[in-house]
């Protein structure tokens, strides 16, 4: 019995054949024909979303499973079974947000500009990447820096305020000059002229703008040449040195007394801001010469004592 593999269909099954040998006896062969079963070769390839590759005479795009049938040198059919991936392309969105004057480094390229923009990568399997860039540029804040008084002297302080419309932190540098350096409008206490700086933030932007104002300092001492007291006014309504009074930028308070020259007080007053008007008891006073006695408190507390003459006039 002979035992035999095919590819051609057509021969398969048995056969028995009779053979007589040279001493009359006679021989049997029985061949056995089966099909010969057909070599497969499985095979599989990934490739880029918008790529192709060829097989079995063909441009492939799509995933899928393709055959073809190839005839070996035995005349024996094989088959090859190819399965095709697709590798999708990867889109990674990012978003960045930056304050107008700055800058953001994207593909090689310095943006400074709101927009989108794209940049193409090579993935690790050769397939290209898309990187797309949502960039934000923000305003700055739009701020105004002002003082109620650019020239103090010594004592005496300044009101600041920044002037906008949006709501901002705040940070006033130098922090030692003013009472809070987080307020809007801060008071500020100087001993030396100094340009005042506030930076302004938006929070939810996170972006600052930076305004100054400058504040001239003049240290001046309590004494009687900062102290004008005036030597003669004339109370005759016309709105011109009607009122006797001293007058002061360093002045916190003040005792005037004046008393004619019999030594009679014709007038008192504890307010900085009462002067004599040149009445006494309701009536004008005679036109003459009187006599002051002031006593001052200045803005840093001292004390000072003026004693003069002072003439009535009309």
């Amino acid at each position: 019995t002979i035992n035999v593999t095919t590819c051609d269909s057509n021969a398969v099954g048995t056969t028995i054949r009779t053979f007589t040998a040279i001493n009359g006896c006679d021989s049997i062969v029985t061949t056995n024909t089966t099909l010969k079963d057909p070599a497969t070769t499985n095979l599989s390839q990934e490739i880029c979303s918008g790529s192709s590759i060829e097989f079995n005479d063909q441009t492939i795009t799509t995933e899928g499973i393709y055959n073809d049938t190839l005839v070996t040198t035995q005349g024996c059919d094989s088959f090859i079974v190819l399965t095709v991936s697709i590798i999708s392309t990867i889109e990674k969105e990012i978003t960045q947000k930056i304050c107008k004057g700055n800058s953001y480094t994207f593909n090689g390229n310095i943006l400074t500009q709101s927009g989108t923009y794209r940049d193409t990568l090579l993935s690790s399997k050769s397939c290209d990447s898309i990187v797309i860039l949502n960039l934000v540029v923000n305003e700055l804040p739009v701020i105004d820096a002002v003082t109620d008084n650019a020239t103090l002297i010594t004592g005496q302080t300044a009101q600041l305020n920044v002037i906008t419309s949006e709501t901002l932190s705040y940070n006033w540098t130098p922090a030692n000059t003013v009472n809070n350096p987080v307020l809007q409008n801060p008071i500020a206490t100087l001993t030396e002229s100094t340009w005042l700086i506030v930076t302004a933030t938006n929070n939810e932007t996170e972006c600052s703008t930076k305004d100054s104002v400058f504040i001239e300092f003049n240290e001046v001492e309590c004494t009687k040449e900062n102290i004008f007291i005036p030597n003669a006014f004339s109370p005759n309504g016309d709105g011109v040195n009607d009122i006797f009074i001293p007058r002061s930028r360093i002045l916190k308070s003040m005792k005037l007394m004046v008393q004619d020259r019999w030594g009679h007080t014709v007038f008192e007053s504890n307010d900085i801001n009462v002067g004599w008007d040149g009445n006494y008891k309701g009536t004008a006073a005679l036109i003459d010469s009187y006599a002051y006695y002031f006593e001052g408190e200045c803005v840093l507390g001292e004390k000072i004592t003026l004693k003069g003459n002072v003439t009535l006039l009309k």
